[in-house]
């Protein structure tokens, strides 16, 4: 089974959001991924939710809305709105699993998003009420980034993480991917990725999609 694709409009022309949503959706992609910054959690700023809600109206794809932002409870109720599903980062509450009750109670796919460093065992109290794990390749908060090595031994534990709590939760991998290791994410066990300044850059974003996604 090939990677379900995700992009980024982290890499986009923020003039031109439109236009990658509708290349997005042309090319075959599985979801748009909105990569929500506040300049204290990441060292960046990018989208808030009103952004977001204005776009959905020009796209049919389902949204995965990432918070990279410092209290996300604070703001999960103005994100929920428009998003499909909701990731916030385990490093960023105490409590995750309040948060992740409320995004289920809002009947939207709940995500938990880990950086490179932090130790995966952090995820097992919630894995089984996820819907998606995103793996991050790279430290978060800019785009372009060279994927980490060791992404793919964690890829190994969470897979072996999912398969002991009897979980059904998707692992995606965000951060460095493009069709050159895209199937090495798969064999090592990732679900989907997310796909960035890769896919804007590509000419033909169909062929790169389908080169990604293959089962191969």
């Amino acid at each position: 089974m090939g990677l379900f694709t995700t992009v980024s409009i982290l890499s986009s022309d923020f003039s031109a959001i439109g236009d990658t949503l509708r290349e997005a959706a042309d090319a075959g992609a599985s979801m748009i991924h909105w990569d929500v910054m506040d300049g204290h959690f990441v060292p960046n700023l990018t989208f808030g939710p009103k952004l977001i809600d204005d776009f959905r109206k020009k796209s049919s794809l389902p949204f995965d809305t990432h918070l990279m932002i410092t209290s996300p409870g604070d703001y999960l109720d103005r994100f929920l709105k428009s998003s499909d599903y909701l990731t916030f980062h385990v490093e960023s509450v105490d409590k995750p699993g309040y948060l992740i009750s409320r995004i289920r109670e809002a009947g939207k796919g709940a995500g938990l998003s880990i950086k490179p460093q932090t130790p995966l065992p952090l995820l097992t109290p919630y894995i089984s009420d996820l819907a998606s794990v995103l793996l991050m390749g790279v430290e978060p908060g800019f785009g372009g980034q060279t994927i980490s090595d060791a992404v793919y031994d964690r890829l190994a534990l969470l897979v072996r993480m999912r398969r002991e709590a009897g979980a059904a939760f998707k692992i995606v991998v965000d951060g460095g991917v493009h069709a050159e290791n895209a199937a090495i994410l798969r064999r090592a066990g990732a679900d989907g990725v997310v796909l960035g300044s890769a896919f804007i850059a590509a000419e033909n974003k169909k062929k790169f999609i389908e080169a990604v996604s293959a089962d191969k």
